[in-house]
């Protein structure tokens, strides 16, 4: 049986990277992991993701979550630099 952390290691990305697509999206986690995958595998899917999670973010700091948004800014900074093209112009 593959496991959500097996999908996890198969698509290089983190449990939070996948709870702030989650969120973005509105999605459950396991649908957010294939989307995150999907978007991997697209030109230009890196900075989508590294939107996403900036978005959340931003909605963060609206609400006055201030711990959560420096959490998600943490889950960003890793993504980024596992993912530099995430960065690309």
């Amino acid at each position: 049986m593959i496991t959500y952390e097996d999908c996890l290691g198969v698509a290089q990305l983190t449990d939070a990277e996948v709870q702030a697509i989650a969120e973005h999206e509105g999605l459950p986690r396991m649908l957010a992991l294939e989307l995150a995958s999907l978007l991997h595998r697209c030109p230009g899917g890196e900075r989508r993701i590294a939107g996403m999670i900036l978005d959340d973010v931003a909605h963060a700091r609206a609400r006055g979550d201030l711990a959560k948004a420096a959490r998600l800014r943490l889950v960003w900074s890793k993504f980024v630099s596992k993912h530099p093209e995430a960065l690309a112009a």
